[in-house]
């Protein structure tokens, strides 16, 4: 697998593999058959499911999360409501409503099965995490554009009234190869270059007064541009390719979502 796939099985909060496994199906599907046009099969060959009764990112198991009385009102005044969805979730650290999945990404190859594992050891252990630790979470989101599933996690944990810590992670995946697809390869697909990609963020920054990189002064308000590209996070949602900016506090907190024309 590639490198992102390697720094995404190195993660911190990971503590070791889970002896739980999911089991396949006898006869997984490979091939999915939608009508063209022209209303003639066309065959698409896709890889393996684990599960092909399941989409491609399913939640096997999650915990109930009780978050204290006492909290839930300073908790109700930093939840983030002014997004879709999706940017309110991955806004958002401390919550009133912190999720906390098992979930499985469904692809049927040794790599994603060591995945997976991994994924269910950081749930166990966020399970049996004391409250007084922290109130944990582990989540997902997930995009299907034609060819390309982009996934994004997040992850953390919260003491209400005192710190907070959190961390997103995402990666896209060729749903022909099961491979990684770094960031220079994603541009290519959109027919950009890395100049092109940069030049269209920095007048993107421009046109929402974004006026001073992150690197040079206080993270409130600014930019940031990563020199190298695989540092970018990006992916693809309904074949528009997006990028998530991530804070310089220490929280790696995403805060904004932003469409590359």
């Amino acid at each position: 697998m590639r490198k992102l796939l390697m720094c995404f099985l190195s993660l911190s909060f990971i503590a070791g593999c889970a002896h739980q496994v999911q089991e396949k199906p006898e006869e997984p599907s490979a091939v999915e058959e939608p009508v063209s046009e022209d209303n003639e099969q066309d065959t698409i060959e896709y890889i393996n499911k684990i599960d092909s009764s399941k989409d491609w990112v399913y939640i096997s198991e999650s915990a109930e999360i009780e978050v204290p009385d006492y909290a839930v009102e300073d908790l109700l005044t930093m939840e983030y409501t002014d997004g879709n969805d999706f940017k309110n979730w991955y806004s958002e650290i401390s919550t009133t409503k912190p999720e906390l999945d098992k979930f499985v990404i469904n692809i049927d190859t040794p790599e994603w099965k060591t995945v997976n594992e991994q994924i269910a050891a950081a749930y166990e252990e966020k399970t049996q995490t004391p409250l007084t630790l922290g109130i944990q979470y582990l989540s997902q989101r997930f995009f299907v554009s034609d060819d390309i599933l982009s996934v994004v996690i997040k992850e953390g944990s919260f003491l209400p009234r005192s710190d907070q810590k959190g961390n997103i992670y995402v990666f896209n995946v060729d749903l022909h190869t099961e491979e990684i697809i770094d960031n220079q390869k994603l541009l290519e697909y959109f027919q950009l270059s890395v100049d092109e990609y940069k030049d269209l963020l920095f007048k993107h920054y421009q046109d929402v007064q974004r006026t001073h990189s992150c690197e040079e002064e206080n993270s409130i308000g600014c930019y940031y541009i990563a020199e190298n590209i695989d540092n970018e996070a990006l992916i693809v949602i309904d074949n528009q390719l997006y990028k998530i900016d991530q804070s310089f506090d220490g929280l790696r907190r995403i805060h904004r979502l932003m469409m590359m024309d």
